[in-house]
């Protein structure tokens, strides 16, 4: 991963493994996934979505966090923490919420603080996907499908990201913040 002219390596095996949901009692099918989790290569690259802000409602709770922080901890792995995964939770309401980047940044770092075991942060998942998905096309979340509407989530999922960043280091000073975002335009390079 290149970050501000320096190279880190986050991980040296890469296994895909998505969660399994128990979709009826909306929960995570916490065991199946500890095993697998279990089973990994020492140094290898553990994607955690901090909470999943789906239909499903399946998150991890505190005491599955500290289990989890167990094993990453003894196999040697390396956790990487999506904060915002494209939506939020329902009292929040959307990215339209004025309050939205401080609420979010409140959040980002109580879990720097609860869990000082992570390093490697995306804390706002491809702004762009999720403020066009939002606001514009009427996908996600508010399902506006507005320029103004769009604007307004790029703006506050921005400022949601650069507070989050912040509180994060206050916590983790050597931590690793990796920004994801899409590629809606290629060209050819000669």
């Amino acid at each position: 991963v290149q970050t501000f002219g320096e190279r880190h390596s986050i991980g040296s095996q890469f296994h895909r493994q998505p969660v399994q949901v128990d979709a009826e009692r909306r929960a995570v099918a916490f065991d199946a996934m500890l095993s697998h989790i279990d089973q990994l290569p020492a140094a290898s690259l553990v994607l955690l979505h901090a909470c999943c802000h789906n239909p499903t409602g399946a998150d991890l709770s505190p005491d599955q966090w500290q289990e989890l922080a167990a094993v990453i901890e003894r196999r040697g792995l390396v956790p990487f923490v999506d904060l915002c995964h494209f939506g939020v939770p329902d009292w929040l309401g959307g990215f339209q919420n004025p309050e939205f980047p401080r609420h979010f940044a409140a959040y980002a770092r109580a879990f720097a603080e609860r869990y000082p075991w992570v390093r490697f942060y995306t804390p706002v998942n491809e702004i762009y996907v999720a403020a066009r998905n939002s606001g514009l096309d009427g996908r996600w979340n508010e399902r506006l499908r507005t320029e103004q509407g769009f604007v307004t989530a790029i703006k506050h999922l921005v400022a949601a990201n650069l507070l989050a960043e912040a509180a994060i280091v206050r916590y983790r000073p050597d931590a690793i913040i990796v920004q994801s975002e899409s590629a809606e335009y290629t060209h050819h390079v000669s």
